[in-house]
């Protein structure tokens, strides 16, 4: 098995294999600030956990939403670990 990953990284796993969301719906949903949410949505990207893509809907007229998915990889962590 890989290395285990922190608990906050697993949750987000958890949270992006059923939707995909942006960093601060992330950190909204699982009640952390948006700094420590990029800190680990960075992690997961650079470890090939997920991926992210330009959403056509913004939060903001003219700032497109980044929004996160969840990747093979992390789906693999998540069955293997027995994470539901």
């Amino acid at each position: 098995m890989e290395n285990k990953l922190d608990p906050i990284q697993e949750k987000m796993l958890l949270f992006l294999a059923t939707s995909a969301l942006s960093t601060e719906k992330l950190a909204s949903a699982l009640l952390i600030d948006v700094p420590l949410a990029e800190f680990h949505v960075r992690e997961l990207k650079e470890s090939g956990y997920i991926s992210h893509f330009i959403g056509a809907f913004s939060s903001h007229m003219d700032v497109p939403d980044t929004v996160w998915l969840i990747e093979r990889k992390g789906r693999k962590y998540l069955a293997s670990s027995g994470i539901k």
